[in-house]
């Protein structure tokens, strides 16, 4: 048994309840709407310009939204940079918190972007890179899903290995062993790209200058962004287990969850 399968456990129960319905309604809601914009353009449904390029939920679906996917980040540099142990079981739902949340963020900035066919020229044009802020994000985001899907594909290679085809068991086996041999390189990567790209979405509110309240305006915005992550990590971190346990009917972590508030009232 691997440390993953002692840790973790099916939940069970139905899918379609109740709550779940009533926001699947909301997403397809917003799965219309996203249609009708890629049918009649971004104008169709948002007052842009070549003034106003981006719209006020820029703030809310990338800037916002990556922040609060930063459980993963925030329990990962607790457990395996400060080797804090006992959060230890808070780094999967973490890490699935984290790929929802950067998920929709890459979703949303296909939405928002007004020629979003030309958006696979950004990892494939290297020679056209340049120093912005904005490619950096885009670069390190995009990595960044791609090694939280990796991170939590072990879930997926357990299910496989309780599969009847003695094929799906070997191949779920090999991954894993696969998985447990290069983890230290996926577990580097998954702590340096989050470290670049949030401090440089503080770096892209430098970029308007003046237009930026000076209440607000400062050379440390970098490094205010990382260390806001971390505190919104921890804190979602907090409300999802929360959350989970009450619907689920899972036990509470009371104790491990005031601790890693503690963590981020010092933070």
């Amino acid at each position: 048994m691997s440390h993953h399968e002692a840790l973790h456990t099916p939940v069970g129960g139905r899918l379609m309840t109740g709550p779940f319905k009533v926001l699947l309604a909301i997403a397809g809601l917003g799965a219309i709407v996203a249609a009708y914009r890629f049918v009649n353009g971004i104008g169709s449904v948002a007052n842009l310009s070549n003034g106003y390029p981006w719209g006020v939920w820029i703030a809310i679906d990338v800037v916002v939204g990556t922040a609060i996917g930063c459980g993963g980040y925030a329990v990962g540099l607790l457990v395996y940079i400060l080797n804090k142990g006992k959060y230890h079981p808070l780094v999967r739902p973490a890490v699935l918190t984290s790929l929802l949340g950067y998920g929709l963020a890459v979703i949303a900035v296909v939405i928002d972007l007004g020629r979003f066919w030309g958006l696979w020229k950004v990892p494939v044009y290297v020679w056209r890179w340049s120093h912005s802020p904005q490619l950096e994000v885009a670069l390190c985001v995009a990595a960044y899903t791609l090694v939280l899907l990796i991170e939590m594909s072990p879930a997926w290679f357990e299910k496989l290995r309780m599969g009847a085809a003695s094929g799906t068991k070997r191949f779920a086996e090999s991954a894993l062993r696969l998985l447990e041999k290069h983890f230290f390189w996926i577990l580097a990567l998954g702590l340096l790209l989050p470290t670049m790209h949030q401090s440089s979405l503080g770096t892209m509110m430098l970029l308007p200058g003046p237009k930026v309240h000076p209440l607000w305006f400062t050379p440390w915005l970098p490094l205010l962004f990382l260390v806001n992550c971390i505190i919104m990590g921890l804190a979602v971190v907090t409300l999802e287990s929360t959350f989970s346990s009450a619907s689920f009917g899972r036990p509470r972590e009371t104790r491990m969850l005031a601790s890693l508030l503690h963590v981020a009232a010092w933070v």
